[in-house]
């Protein structure tokens, strides 16, 4: 049984600014560093940023509606988009389905897709 699933965005660039962007909600920022800035999270908690992040969490519809987004891509925002993550949290079993349409539009992003699953 799923009990949890989301899908996160990892946005960064050597000369992007996360504070350019505004992010429509219900996408939430999970975090969103500068470049210089300390990290907060990760593997490399602690450490200065050498670019630009933002991680986005939201549905996967949500997520990819902002993919669309032209101004996400104009060259003034310094992005580059280095991955989306699957995180599926699960209870017994992990089994979920995307749809074709979805599965598409992820593979017109031309970006890699992780899928993380874990029980408790």
């Amino acid at each position: 049984m799923i009990k949890k699933i989301s899908f996160q965005l990892i946005i960064q660039g050597q000369d992007f600014d996360p504070n350019l962007l505004e992010i429509p909600s219900p996408i939430t920022i999970v975090e969103k560093c500068r470049k210089g800035d300390l990290i907060r999270l990760g593997r490399n908690k602690g450490r200065q940023s050498q670019e630009g992040f933002l991680i986005l969490e939201g549905s996967i519809d949500e997520i990819l509606l902002l993919m669309e987004l032209d101004a996400l891509l104009t060259p003034q925002t310094g992005v580059v988009i280095s991955n989306m993550s699957i995180l599926v949290s699960y209870e017994g079993e992990c089994n979920f389905e995307l749809s074709s349409m979805q599965l598409m539009k992820l593979a017109n992003l031309k970006i890699p897709v992780g899928i993380t699953c874990y029980g408790s």
